[in-house]
């Protein structure tokens, strides 16, 4: 019942997830004309849709990262002065084509990073502890990996509440001077870094207790198995990330 509710791109697994995230951030990072690079982002979708992926969902939650990603599209069309203008007042020149590629450059290449980031964020973050160990990487490694991936929303969770606590007792940093808010907010890192560092203390505990490295290897409930079509991505994705590269290198 629980892979019927499951979507396609859900029912992957997660070295199949993996190396298509690792080919098309390959491809971004390879690549710098937009042309280009408008291709993979819309390639990066079509794998999204046809995964049945929240798409809309995600980009609510990201909403913030979309307008830092437009701040550094104006930025990138402002400040950079080569080229011919195509936006001119005058003799002050506003926008370069230059300006305008390597802007449309940058942010394509950010929003393929981040779609393809949704890739990975439809696993469970087990499923990759186990994928990362079938793949030969030391589980000491790989659980190191996946608490950092752990540890982030709870650092984010952890300073709303300390946000939220501040706002409770009257501090409202939208009224108060810059330096003040500076002060302010390094006052508030401080409960921050205490929790995340009783966390680290009680993970340690937890970890000695289940004797975490007293072997070489650790036996799991589960083990990961590949698909037919699993397979195919595994061999179809780097092949044709190689011919992308020399075709259009």
């Amino acid at each position: 019942m629980e892979q019927m509710n499951k979507t396609p791109l859900e029912c992957l697994d997660p070295r199949s997830k993996m190396m298509m995230t690792l080919c098309i951030s390959t491809l971004a990072i390879a690549f710098s004309r937009p042309v280009v690079l408008f291709g993979i982002l819309l390639f990066c979708l079509l794998i999204l849709l046809a995964g049945k992926a929240p798409v809309k969902l995600f980009l609510q939650k990201i909403r913030a990262l979309l307008y830092l990603i437009l701040f550094l599209f104006i930025i990138q069309c402002v400040f950079v002065r080569e080229g011919e203008p195509l936006l001119q007042i005058d003799s002050l020149i506003i926008i370069t084509r230059l300006g305008m590629e390597i802007a449309l450059s940058v942010v394509l290449r950010l929003l393929i990073l981040v779609f393809s980031g949704m890739i990975l964020a439809s696993g469970q973050v087990r499923d990759y502890l186990l994928a990362l160990v079938q793949c030969r990487v030391p589980y000491e490694l790989a659980f190191m990996v996946m608490m950092v991936i752990r540890f982030i929303p709870l650092l984010r969770q952890d300073a709303q509440d300390v946000f939220y606590a501040a706002q409770m007792r009257g501090t409202e940093l939208e009224k108060v001077p810059f330096q003040k808010k500076l002060s302010i907010l390094l006052r508030l890192l401080l409960p921050i870094a205490a929790g995340a560092l009783e966390r680290v203390r009680i993970m340690s505990i937890a970890m000695e207790t289940r004797m975490f490295r007293a072997y070489s290897g650790r036996t799991y409930h589960r083990i990961l198995t590949l698909s037919n079509f699993d397979k195919t991505i595994l061999l179809l994705f780097p092949v044709c990330t190689l011919a992308a590269g020399l075709l259009l290198g």
